[in-house]
C-alpha cells in the first residue's frame, strides 16, 4: 500500500480544531501530516490540504519529480473548481452557467468568480435582482484582484430554504457539504458553520440521494472533491457547486470525525486507479 502524505497549510485562515489534529502525528495510523514538500518521498499519494493554490501545476511538477503524486491532478482539480467545466455534466442537478452577461433573459442572478465568491457582501457583490443589475456587480468584482483573475461567471438565482440571516443580506440556506473520494462518500455536515444558533445535525436523506447521483458522475473526472447541495424553496434539492476535497473547509464536519473517516476510506484502494 503507498503511504498517504497529507501536506497541510499551517495559516491563520485555516480552522485551529483542524490544525490541532494535523499538527498531532499520533492522531494518524494510515496518514501521515507533513507541511514540507521535501517530506515527500517516491511513491507516495499527497493529499494537498490547503496548500496546492495558488500555484497547483507547480506544486503537481513537483511532487511527480519525487516521484509522487498528488491526489487531484491539475486537470482534475479545474474541472471541479470550474464551474464552466463541470455543470454541463450535471446540467440536470444544477442552475445553468453564463461566462457573458449582456444577454440574459429578465430575473435575479447570482455573480461570483469561476472558484471563489464574496458571499459574505451578498448585497453588493454577490446577489443581483435583476439582469440589469449584473453589470455592476460583474464590475465591482472584476476590480477584486482575486476574484476578477479568475474570471466571472453568473447563474440564475434559485431561492433555497432559508434558517436565518447572516451579514450584508446573506441568506443561511438548509445547505449541506459533502466529502467524496471516487464514489464513496467519506463525510458530510451542514454548510453553514456558526451561522446559526442550533446547527441541524440529521443529514436529509433526499440530499444523499442526490450526492449519490452526482457521485456517478463526477467519479471518474476527479478523485477528491466536494459536493454542496441545498434544498430549493420549493422543496427540491440541487446541487449548489463542486470543488476540490482539497482546497474546501470542513463546514460543521467535526476534524477528528473527518480525518478518521479519510483515512477508513482511503484502506484497500488501489492507487494505480487514479489518473493523472
Amino acid at each position: 500500500m503507498n503511504n498517504i502524505k497529507i501536506l497541510y497549510r499551517d495559516a491563520d485562515w485555516v480552522d485551529e480544531d483542524e490544525l490541532d489534529i494535523l499538527r498531532d502525528d499520533g492522531m494518524f495510523n494510515e496518514c501521515q501530516p507533513i507541511k514540507y514538500r521535501s517530506q515527500v518521498y517516491k511513491n507516495d499519494l499527497v493529499i494537498g490540504r490547503y496548500s496546492v493554490l495558488p500555484y497547483y501545476q507547480e506544486v503537481e511538477n513537483e511532487i511527480k519529480f519525487l516521484g509522487a503524486k498528488l491526489v487531484n491532478s491539475y486537470k482534475q482539480h479545474q474541472y471541479v473548481a470550474d464551474c464552466t467545466q463541470y455543470s454541463e455534466d450535471v446540467k440536470d442537478f444544477t442552475p445553468k452557467c453564463f461566462t457573458t452577461w449582456g444577454n440574459l433573459l429578465e430575473g435575479s442572478y447570482i455573480i461570483k468568480g469561476k472558484t471563489n465568491s464574496k458571499k459574505m457582501q451578498w448585497n453588493n457583490m454577490m446577489f443581483c435582482p435583476t439582469a440589469d443589475s449584473v453589470k455592476d456587480v460583474a464590475a465591482r468584482l472584476l476590480e477584486d484582484s482575486f476574484i476578477g483573475n479568475q474570471g466571472l461567471i453568473v447563474r440564475p438565482y434559485i431561492p433555497l430554504e432559508k434558517l436565518g440571516e447572516g451579514i450584508n443580506g446573506l441568506p443561511i440556506s438548509n445547505e449541506w457539504r459533502f466529502f467524496c473520494l471516487g464514489d464513496k462518500i467519506v463525510d458530510a455536515g451542514f454548510y453553514w458553520a456558526g451561522m446559526l444558533d442550533s446547527d441541524p445535525l440529521n443529514l436529509p436523506s433526499d440530499a444523499v440521494r442526490l450526492v449519490h447521483k452526482i457521485m456517478n458522475i463526477v467519479k471518474d473526472k476527479c478523485n477528491f472533491y466536494v459536493v454542496d447541495v441545498a434544498k430549493t424553496a420549493s422543496g427540491d434539492w440541487i446541487c449548489i457547486e463542486l470543488n476540490d476535497g482539497q482546497m474546501s473547509g470542513l463546514s460543521c464536519i467535526p476534524p477528528e470525525r473527518f480525518y478518521y473517516n479519510l483515512e477508513t476510506s482511503f484502506t484497500g484502494i488501489d492507487f494505480k486507479l487514479f489518473t493523472i
